[in-house]
């Protein structure tokens, strides 16, 4: 059994399994800080949702909510002002930083397709090329 699979082996069975199908969705906040360079954008202070809405081409109220879950996870601060912040593990998102590319990479629609694949290759096998 790995590290990660014995550390939780003490939450229920379906305690579990909510934290595997919510992580792939954190995944894709993550994803989504470094698509929008949320962490570049905080880096020379905390800005509202509404200051940071026109540099990524988002909706404020919307990016507001994710700011707020993205905040639960530890990686923003939101003083009462509305205001976000970066903590050390946002910061680690700022672009051209491992974790950024990672972001990039891992988070990214790559990451759905290739599961679409694995479905579909577990239902009809793998597809067999070179014969025919």
């Amino acid at each position: 059994m790995s590290d990660i699979a014995a550390a939780r082996t003490d939450a229920p069975p379906e305690v579990q399994i909510a934290e595997i199908l919510v992580s792939q969705s954190m995944s894709r906040l993550v994803h989504l800080v470094a698509t929008l360079k949320l962490a570049d954008h905080l880096a020379d202070g905390p800005r509202t949702a509404e200051q940071l809405a026109p540099l990524t081409g988002t909706h404020a109220p919307t990016l507001h909510r994710i700011l707020r879950t993205l905040a639960s996870l530890g990686l923003f601060t939101e003083d009462a002002d509305h205001r976000f912040a970066l903590r050390p593990l946002g910061a680690v998102l700022k672009s051209g930083t491992p974790s950024h590319a990672a972001a990039l990479i891992l988070g990214g629609e790559r990451s759905c397709i290739s599961a679409a694949v694995r479905r579909s290759m577990t239902r009809i096998g793998p597809p067999h090329l070179g014969q025919g």
